[in-house]
């Protein structure tokens, strides 16, 4: 092995975090949140091999896919991770589909997206290529409620994991994308935010293990 493969086997693995901020009907998007504090507890874990990018995205159906693709073309992240909340979320909800429509809600801004497809050029569906089932049984044994969905809904989540999914599949980049709903309020359910954190550093490590060499 030369010299610079070996280095090259040792850099850090990039993930990207993203959450949301506020949109209507939720003041205080704990997406947002989590992505940062995630991401700063993280910083100088030096024995993970992660250098955790986060983002907090705009909540509005014009910045927010394209915010995603600007963050992997700059970012090159191996992983991203997006976190949304969803109220239909009982625990951690790993999503499995993006699908390529949108339902035309108003966002964060007053505006409306036409109701129809995200992107002429992509299929109607895009699945991760994530190992849900894997990760939903990892988190379950590590005691977290935790479940896998094939419906991250017609809204800025699902838009912005249909444009994750879109760059990995057209670039490779990055090599694994999932959407992960959380309930909106934590305590409803009998959660903590260490217990989301714990969640994505489990996935994370996962997911690091089955980059290719």
């Amino acid at each position: 092995m030369s010299d610079l493969d070996e280095a090259s086997r040792y850099d850090p693995v990039r993930v990207l975090i993203t959450g949301f901020g506020p949109f209507p009907g939720v003041p205080r998007n704990i997406s947002g949140e989590i992505a940062e504090a995630w991401a700063a507890a993280q910083a100088g874990a030096a024995p993970d091999r992660m250098d955790v990018l986060p983002f907090v995205l705009p909540t509005e159906w014009q910045r927010a896919p394209r915010a995603i693709a600007d963050c992997i073309r700059s970012m090159q992240p191996h992983i991203a991770l997006h976190l949304g909340v969803s109220a239909r979320a009982e625990g951690i909800v790993l999503e499995r589909t993006a699908y390529n429509a949108c339902d035309g809600r108003v966002d964060e801004a007053g505006h409306a997206q036409r109701a129809g497809c995200l992107d002429v050029d992509a299929p109607e569906r895009i699945e991760t290529r994530a190992p849900v089932s894997e990760l939903r049984a990892a988190l379950v044994t590590d005691g977290l409620r935790a479940t896998v969905s094939d419906d991250p809904g017609r809204y800025l989540c699902n838009a912005v994991y249909h444009a994750s999914l879109t760059c990995s599949q057209r670039t490779g980049v990055p090599h694994h994308a999932l959407f992960i709903h959380l309930p909106v309020t934590l305590a409803d359910v009998g959660m903590a935010e260490a217990d989301v954190r714990a969640a994505l550093s489990l996935i994370a490590g996962v997911l690091r293990e089955q980059l290719p060499d």
